[in-house]
Parts: C-alpha cells; sequence; structure tokens
C-alpha cells in the first residue's frame, strides 16, 4: 500500500510540474486557431510560466544529470572583433541614465555567415567565411533582435520605439513595418523575442507564446496564429522553466493533449537564468542557462560563473554539454545563445577587449 501511495504521489508531481510550465487561458483556446507546424528556423530565451492546467499522468522523465554522458564539445572562435565603429567591428554603450549595451542579438545562415545586430553603431555587421567584414546601415539604433527572411533581408524587432518588426533590404533600406500591437499582443514591451520560419514572422510574448504577425511573404495578418511553446520539428511545442536552485525543466505539448515533463536537467552551478530554449532540424534540444555562485552577504561576491548548454535527444536523453565562459561586463544583450541555419550551435561573448562569436559543431 505504500508503495501504491508513494507511486501516485510522484505521479500527482510529475503532473503540477507540467502545469506550472504552461498556460492555457480559456479565452486563447477558444480565441484562437492552432498554427499549422513548419520547420523551424532559430529560436531563444526559454519561457518561464506559471499557471494551472488539469491534472495529466506524465510517464516519469528521463533524469539528466549535471555530469554529461558524452565528452564535451569545444567551442571554436568564428569571429573575434576589437570594440569600436570601424569595420569589423563592435559597439558598446556605456551611458549614466540607461544600462551598458553590446551588440543585442546575431543570427547565422546555412554558409555560416553571421549577422551580428550592432545597434550601437546603427548597423548589421556581416560576417562571412573567406571574407572582409561588410555592413548594413539601419534607420534607428533602437533594434533589439535579428533574424534571416527567405527573401535574404533582415528582419528586425523594435518592441520599445516602434512597437514593430521592419523588413530592411541588404542595402539597409525599410521595405515596409508590421506593428505588433494587435492579436495576441498588448504592447511592444511584452514581446521577448523574434523568430522567423517557413510559415512567416513569429514573436514572443512575455517568454510564453508565440505570435504569427505575418505570413510568408511578409504580409500582416489581422487573424494571428498563437501557439504555447517553441515549436520542435515535430510539431509539438517546448517550454522550459527553473526548478529550484540548481535544476531546469523541460515540458513537451502536442496539439490539444495535456503537457506532460519531458526531462529535469541538473547543473553544477545555481542557475541564475535560462538564457535559450532551441531546437535543430534532427529535433535535438539545446538548454542554454546563465550559471552564478554567490558568496554571503553582504558582499555577495561572484565565487564561480559560466554559461552551460545541454544538449538533448527529442526524448530528453543528454546527448552532451557545451561549458561556456560567462561574459565579462554588464553589458545588456538580448539572445547570445543560438542554433544556426548551419545546423552549428553559436554562442556570442565578450570581455574587456571585444566579442568573440564562438560556433560548436555538432
Amino acid at each position: 500500500m505504500r508503495k501504491r501511495h508513494l507511486a501516485l504521489i510522484g505521479s500527482a508531481s510529475l503532473a503540477i510540474v507540467a502545469a506550472l510550465l504552461w498556460r492555457s487561458p480559456k479565452a486563447e483556446r477558444s480565441a484562437h486557431r492552432s498554427a499549422s507546424p513548419a520547420p523551424v528556423s532559430a529560436p531563444t530565451a526559454a519561457p518561464l510560466v506559471h499557471a494551472v492546467l488539469a491534472p495529466t499522468r506524465p510517464q516519469e522523465p528521463k533524469a539528466s544529470a549535471a555530469k554529461p554522458t558524452a565528452a564535451p564539445k569545444r567551442a571554436v572562435p568564428v569571429v573575434q572583433a576589437r570594440w569600436g565603429g570601424g569595420p569589423g567591428q563592435l559597439g558598446k554603450k556605456i551611458a549614466n541614465e540607461s544600462s551598458p549595451e553590446g551588440p543585442m542579438s546575431f543570427a547565422v545562415d546555412e554558409h555560416g555567415s553571421a549577422f551580428v545586430l550592432d545597434q550601437v553603431n546603427g548597423r548589421v555587421e556581416v560576417f562571412e567565411p573567406g571574407a572582409e567584414p561588410r555592413s548594413v546601415p539601419l534607420p534607428a539604433d533602437t533594434f533589439q533582435d535579428v533574424a534571416l527572411t527567405k527573401s535574404k533581408s533582415l528582419a528586425l524587432l523594435d518592441r520599445l520605439a516602434t512597437e514593430s518588426v521592419a523588413y530592411v533590404d541588404e542595402a539597409g533600406h525599410v521595405t515596409h513595418e508590421i506593428g505588433l500591437v494587435g492579436q495576441g499582443i498588448k504592447e511592444g514591451g511584452d514581446v521577448t523575442g523574434l523568430f522567423q520560419r517557413d510559415d512567416g514572422t513569429w514573436v514572443e510574448v512575455q517568454h510564453q507564446n508565440l505570435v504569427r504577425v505575418a505570413d510568408a511573404d511578409e504580409n500582416p495578418l489581422d487573424d494571428r496564429d498563437i501557439v504555447q511553446g517553441r515549436f520542435a520539428p515535430d510539431g509539438s511545442v517546448l517550454r522550459a522553466s527553473k526548478s529550484g536552485e540548481l535544476a531546469a525543466w523541460i515540458a513537451r505539448k502536442r496539439g490539444d493533449d495535456p503537457a506532460e515533463p519531458l526531462v529535469k536537467v541538473g547543473f553544477d552551478l545555481p542557475v541564475w537564468q535560462i538564457l535559450s530554449l532551441d531546437t535543430d532540424a534532427h529535433g535535438r534540444i539545446f538548454l542554454g542557462a546563465s550559471l552564478l555562485l554567490e558568496g554571503s552577504a553582504p558582499s555577495f561576491d561572484v565565487l564561480d560563473a559560466a554559461e552551460e548548454v545541454v544538449v538533448l535527444e527529442p526524448n530528453g536523453a543528454e546527448l552532451t554539454r557545451v561549458r561556456l565562459p560567462a561574459n565579462r561586463g554588464a553589458e545588456e544583450s538580448f539572445r547570445r545563445i543560438r542554433v544556426g541555419a548551419d545546423g552549428a550551435l553559436y554562442h556570442m561573448g565578450w570581455d574587456e577587449r571585444g566579442v568573440t562569436l564562438s560556433k560548436v559543431a555538432l
């Protein structure tokens, strides 16, 4: 009898985990249709949510310990840019009345070319293998995220100043803009990410839902599709959240089925922030976290810090881990870990000298 009680308690606990990872408001379910799945481009910052679903009976998820199951992969620098405003350099801004800024985001195409959002210098700096860096000028310095479209233009997110997505051609001309505010988005400041897929342009709202704001031809949508997480190639959606000091949960939702916890990922340092939740064309899952160990009060000195990406099979089994150095400096960024269109993992880091974009081939 005692074993049966423990089994029931375990099942109920996992159901609560899935419920806490998901938000499924009634109004949203009735007002918005489900989006048809399409191949994933490249999503990031993982959703942190706090709502309740009906209880379910998920299977016990596979545990992912803090020790890697395979030899850790090594990150190889592919771009090293000094701070500055010249060709091939990247800007940083230090102001008394605002947060320090470095490059906000980046994207990588199928050829391994990196497009770094250098908003401080009002441009996207392009680093192509075997070529000199080139610049795409931007009309403003208020963009915070960048994505690559199938028309070879840049989609740029301005969530605060214009509350819009701007499409910019290779010469830096804005061809058109799409407003963010509308169905599924109350204000631009709620947007926490920009994602380009074969079926159009999506933005993430409050680290929770994805809202499709433009179709495959970059036309605005009045009737917007809304999904409750990050797309996986099989059509399911994923969410992640911190779990205590040393772990994070990933949960999966398929169609109208209840959410199920997929895996609990452990770390050897406290999780300060979840940085990314991504998938690749093979369905592998990439969970990125900022890890930070602080000393005691009153100084709270940083004793150890790192950024780590855990690579998982679609079923949650751990493949490997990539340990990356923590950024040195308080410069604000919007996205610094992502899977490129070439299938490799990329990390953007910086120190007092400049910015390093590193690649991990998996």
